[in-house]
């Protein structure tokens, strides 16, 4: 079970604020967001993994200079049977 945490997010699904989250992970001690998980730490999973990474790995790209991309490593993982994805965000 998940919790959110200084650096864990859990996203139900993508939202387009993803990168204000994206950002603030950037300026502190990194994290990671977690999309497919409720708030609740339930495991819902993803529909379109690729589509949705490309995305959210778009429009961090898209919003964020000087470019937060090479600092992100954006991966599916599966949790408890579900598609899910994770993205990872360095310092």
């Amino acid at each position: 079970m998940f919790t959110e945490s200084k650096t864990t997010e859990l996203k139900r699904e993508y939202v387009g604020n993803i990168k204000n989250t994206a950002i603030a992970f950037a300026n502190c001690d990194g994290g990671t967001i977690y999309v497919g998980i409720e708030d609740n730490g339930t495991v819902r999973g993803v529909d379109d993994t690729d589509g949705i990474m490309l995305r959210i790995t778009n429009a961090i790209r898209d919003a964020v200079c000087p470019d937060l991309t090479m600092f992100l490593d954006c991966r599916r993982k599966t949790m408890e049977g579900n598609p899910v994805i994770c993205v990872r965000v360095q310092r």
